[in-house]
């Protein structure tokens, strides 16, 4: 069986300014975009999001941030209906202030 050595072979030909190019490209692949989230869904987040923080059930929250889909799950300390985002208390202890702008789906823990 031969046993390729794949991209690592060639990377010594390469100057440092392609290696770079690469990276950048294999970067921008990984990108996402922001799903679009329709009234029916938007409305269900709603719902959950009062839910859990007057019962203060737990929850996992998707969020968009950053080209990337991240989760969080905790307790949902704040909703700031000022500046548009809620705070949750994740289960590391830490705060995490979300958007509502970014957020992608609500479910209950």
């Amino acid at each position: 069986m031969i046993h390729d050595r794949g991209s690592i072979k060639w990377s010594s030909l390469m100057l440092p300014e392609h290696v770079e190019m690469l990276r950048e490209l294999w970067r921008e692949d990984a990108d996402q975009t922001m799903p679009i989230i329709d009234e029916q869904k938007l409305d269900e987040m709603n719902e959950l999001i009062h839910d859990a923080y007057n019962e203060k059930h737990s929850v996992k929250i998707t969020f968009f941030s950053n080209q990337r889909i991240h989760s969080v799950c905790g307790y949902i300390s704040t909703i700031n209906p000022i500046k548009a985002s809620l705070t949750v208390m994740s289960d590391k202890e830490s705060l995490k202030t979300i958007s509502f702008t970014s957020l992608i789906d609500v479910q209950i823990a």
